[in-house]
């Protein structure tokens, strides 16, 4: 073994210098044991969770109102189409639109007949 050079020895602290190093440490130790105790506490866990699911489900919300008012907004240019088409005396939708009043009528008479 060698032994240590002047320049590899370790310097003489003073009582302050160490005691200002302990404090640090133990600063630094309190903040650990605080980050650790978050890390693992439930509730927080559960919060971050509720928080999560909260703004999840408010943009599937969202979402699921825009496609809403875009089918609204589509069946209201088709079904204008329709009536346009019937105003205008076009016989393809005109069939279209009897067959399907036929049906509701026929469903209706048959769930009547069904009902007594």
């Amino acid at each position: 073994m060698s032994t240590p050079t002047d320049d590899e020895k370790p310097r003489k602290r003073s009582a302050a210098e160490i005691q200002a190093e302990l404090e640090a440490t133990r600063a630094d130790l309190g903040r650990t044991v605080d980050q650790l105790a978050d890390r693992v506490d439930p509730r927080a866990h559960a919060q971050a969770a509720k928080e999560k699911v909260v703004t999840t489900v408010s943009e599937q919300a969202e979402q699921a109102k825009e496609k809403a008012n875009a089918l609204v907004e589509d069946v209201k240019g088709r079904s204008t189409a329709v009536v346009d088409d019937v105003k205008a005396g076009n016989p393809r939708t005109i069939a279209i639109v009897g067959g399907a009043v036929a049906a509701v009528v026929a469903a209706i008479v048959l769930s009547a007949r069904r009902g007594r």
